[in-house]
């Protein structure tokens, strides 16, 4: 026995994020001295998002430019751009036209120019390159690209996470994730949340799976049927008190035993022969042997 008392567990039940555990009760022969509950976790598979980034590139060449679409991938957090080079192999120097707008010099034989542009998504870019006023081309790469960033939909195990209980208004909970199958620690109830001989019940909140185990059990004393009168008996040359009680005494553990008192009919506190409250007077019914509880002070 704990120094709390006797243990005595309630169970262990299945329970769903928002669901209710119906018919707790503590007996009404027990005086409740603590209440511990904890949680085992239960995986369930589920469909989850993950950021997924990624880079669409497109490409064209030319003699004189080039022009090629941007992509335009649906998505968000999109930014696109492009690179052109030109080669003027022509003996002369020319210019560079990106856009239809002037961009820069491009020496003769040989001398690659490159730049860089930013562009929108879904766009065309396009580049030329002419040389000798326009009287021959240059050659011309255009590569273009899109970063962006998406959603994508996985399937995910999904686990118990961050439950709580609530029984007559006092709550427990345990906070964080719970791996599948492993117990929590014990968490502690208010003695008041399970008034012995009332049955209760408890409501549950489940993150995560939505699905625990869930363990319920107290400490107790036994609670004692009040004294009303005593008789008194000798062991050796010791006088016992032995207490009669009301009949409907609901600490009662047996109530066949009876005796009168004047015009009223008490009850003799009858319990097993293995109760550490009981005396040495037995009492015989059928083919068991009680003894009689020696008062409790």
């Amino acid at each position: 026995m704990s120094e709390l008392g006797e243990y005595y567990n309630l169970g262990e039940y299945y329970i769903s994020n928002g669901g209710t555990t119906a018919g707790l009760e503590a007996d009404e022969q027990h005086v409740v001295n603590a209440i511990y509950c904890r949680w085992k976790g239960v995986d369930q598979s589920g469909t989850g998002w993950k950021t997924v980034s990624d880079t669409i590139w497109a490409y064209a060449e030319g003699p004189g430019g080039a022009s090629v679409g941007i992509p335009n991938p649906t998505g968000s957090k999109r930014s696109a751009g492009y690179y052109i080079t030109a080669l003027n192999q022509s003996g002369v120097n020319g210019d560079m036209y990106i856009n239809g707008s002037y961009v820069g010099f491009i020496q003769s034989y040989g001398y690659g120019y490159r730049t860089v542009c930013g562009a929108a998504p879904g766009t065309t870019a396009s580049a030329s390159a002419y040389v000798n006023g326009g009287s021959g081309a240059a050659y011309v790469w255009i590569e273009a690209w899109c970063n962006y960033t998406y959603k994508q939909q996985v399937t995910t195990t999904l686990k118990t996470d961050s439950p709580s209980v609530t029984i007559n208004g006092y709550t427990a909970s345990h906070s964080g994730a719970i791996n599948n199958g492993v117990a929590t620690d014990w968490y502690p109830l208010s003695v008041n949340a399970l008034p012995e001989g009332v049955a209760k019940t408890a409501s549950h909140t489940i993150g995560g799976s939505g699905k625990a185990y869930w363990e319920i059990g107290y400490y107790y004393d036994w609670a004692f049927p009040e004294c009303l009168h005593e008789m008194h008996v000798l062991d050796g040359s010791t006088t016992v008190a032995l207490p009669l009680v009301a009949t409907n005494d609901p600490a009662l553990e047996y109530n066949f035993l009876r005796c009168q008192l004047g015009s009223t009919v008490y009850c003799v506190d009858v319990v097993s022969t293995s109760d550490p409250t009981k005396s040495a007077v037995r009492f015989q019914k059928g083919s068991t042997v009680y003894a009689i509880r020696e008062k409790q002070t």
